[in-house]
């Protein structure tokens, strides 16, 4: 039994002669006749009393639902495959650094799911580079957005979607927020606040710490995007990070560059697997998230 044979049974049932089935599938009479004189004797059973207009046999009548049924599943299967192979479809998995969305990315990502609502996107959040290129290489996720200062390992490619300079932050209310940057001897005795050890940007900033020659002193260990910004809010102590949070917050906060030649940019790259093709919503995506960096930067 095929497609076919089972496409024949159908449109006769529901066309009542073998002759309008053939004009409804595009086909001649005698090839709908014979395909179905081929189903009938496969299933061992007569379908159809040839009459005007066929009439079904019960072993027609029982299989008739069960054939609409299974050619409906096949068209909807060819459907959704379509639909992957063009990358309209199908799930799309996708790593995340929280931080990364608070630039534009969320907007791109949007506008994508709105032009492929048939597209699922499985999105993996609270991952660094290194957690996220293993996934990346292992097959788990399909690609990754991150903050970094530090390239992905072989087999994982890094496109750069937007380049900053590591920060210092501070509250307007602090006193060196009167100036317009700041040296490593102006902050070396400044109380910090940072992440726990173990947490992805507590490891960002140790890595451009260590480039600096800093080695900060870290009195509030707080775990969070909010929780940072009220710590930041009483004016006791500073953090490291990037512009866009003083951005976001202007009236609250104070981005202050650091004079230190050796500071790394901290880069918000897309990681995608060099070993392997991308699915094609992901090929997608990709493409849009590289043409909206192309052409305004990402911006916050």
């Amino acid at each position: 039994m095929d497609r076919a044979e089972f496409s024949a049974f159908v449109a006769s049932a529901q066309e009542g002669n073998f002759t309008a089935a053939a004009h409804r599938l595009g086909l001649t009479q005698p090839t709908v006749s014979a395909a179905v004189t081929k189903l009938e004797r496969e299933l061992g059973a007569q379908l159809f009393t040839r009459t005007r207009p066929l009439t079904l046999t019960d072993a027609g009548a029982a299989l008739l639902p069960h054939a609409t049924e299974a050619l409906n599943a096949l068209d909807e299967t060819w459907r959704e495959l379509r639909s992957v192979a063009q990358g309209t479809g199908g799930t799309l998995r996708l790593g995340s650094s929280v931080f990364a969305f608070d630039l534009d990315v969320p907007n791109v990502i949007d506008d994508f799911r709105r032009r492929h609502p048939a597209v699922r996107i499985t999105l993996i959040e609270h991952l660094s580079i290194r957690p996220m290129s293993a996934a990346i290489l292992a097959g788990r996720l399909d690609m990754g957005l991150t903050i970094t200062v530090e390239a992905p390992p072989a087999g994982v490619r890094s496109d750069t979607l937007r380049s900053e300079p590591y920060v210092l932050l501070l509250s307007t209310t602090h006193p060196l927020a009167a100036q317009e940057r700041v040296t490593v001897d102006d902050i070396r005795d400044q109380p910090f606040i940072g992440r726990p050890l173990g947490d992805q940007f507590r490891s960002l900033m140790d890595q451009v710490c260590d480039a600096i020659g800093l080695k900060p002193t870290i009195v509030l260990e707080v775990d969070g995007y909010e929780s940072t910004l009220s710590a930041l809010r009483r004016g006791t102590a500073v953090g490291l990070g990037v512009p866009a949070v003083a951005t976001l917050h202007p009236d609250e906060f104070k981005a202050l560059p650091l004079d230190a030649p050796d500071a790394p940019p901290v880069r918000l790259v897309l990681l995608t697997p060099t070993n392997r093709a991308l699915p094609a919503a992901a090929s997608t995506l990709r493409s849009e998230l590289l043409a909206a960096a192309a052409h305004d930067g990402i911006k916050t």
